[in-house]
């Protein structure tokens, strides 16, 4: 849309016209008047998302995710609940596998109620079923969770997790706001939240 007003001043002739988006996306290519081809969208692109924009965007949604998550842990919202008790999450059913593996029950997490029992041990409630779904294999990888408590368990699997999913991205696209990028998706932050092995697949695919 354009439009054009003009107004006099002691004789002075004042002319005020509005360009257009088009026309202004035209000057960003400095020619006037001729039509954007794709590599012209593919700079405008660029200098929108330079990677150090990208770096800037993506390093305070970091930052908001963290006093998020702050708020929910200090607030007994995340991970423990408003008397210090562990709230559960999608965590507790590796929390709860891999001891049970250590202490030479790893058939039992298959079996529903026995591991709700040794969940339990660590949470208050239960808000549904957390039951385990994985191969025996994988009882390998989580073993080492059994070593600590729920909350450190669970902060040391997200955070290990996730720089493995960082390193992966890295390897795929080696850029630092790639890297940030990613993990300022709203999906890592729930995959963070739930303690999910969401980062673990992302890293073995990339």
């Amino acid at each position: 849309t354009q439009w054009s007003s003009r107004d006099d001043y002691q004789g002075i002739t004042i002319s005020v016209r509005r360009i257009g988006p088009a026309e202004r996306l035209s000057r960003l290519n400095g020619s006037t008047g001729e039509r954007l081809n794709r590599g012209d969208w593919q700079r405008i692109e660029d200098r929108i998302f330079s990677p150090r924009r990208v770096a800037l965007y993506a390093g305070g949604l970091l930052l908001c995710y963290a006093v998020f998550l702050a708020t929910g842990y200090f607030h007994g919202l995340w991970l423990i609940d408003g008397e210090g008790r562990g709230r559960a999450i999608d965590f507790v059913a590796a929390w709860a596998a891999a001891r049970l593996a250590v202490s030479g029950h790893a058939a039992s997490a298959y079996d529903l109620a026995v591991l709700a029992r040794e969940q339990l041990t660590a949470v208050a409630a239960l808000y549904g079923d957390y039951p385990w779904a994985y191969p025996p294999t994988y009882f390998l990888l989580i073993a080492p969770l059994a070593l600590f408590s729920y909350v450190a368990g669970a902060l040391v699997w997200m955070l290990g997790t996730l720089a493995l999913y960082g390193a992966g991205i890295g390897a795929v696209l080696p850029r630092r706001s790639a890297v940030l990028a990613a993990a300022a998706s709203p999906f890592a932050l729930w995959c963070f939240y739930a303690g999910q092995n969401g980062f673990l697949t992302s890293a073995l695919i990339a």
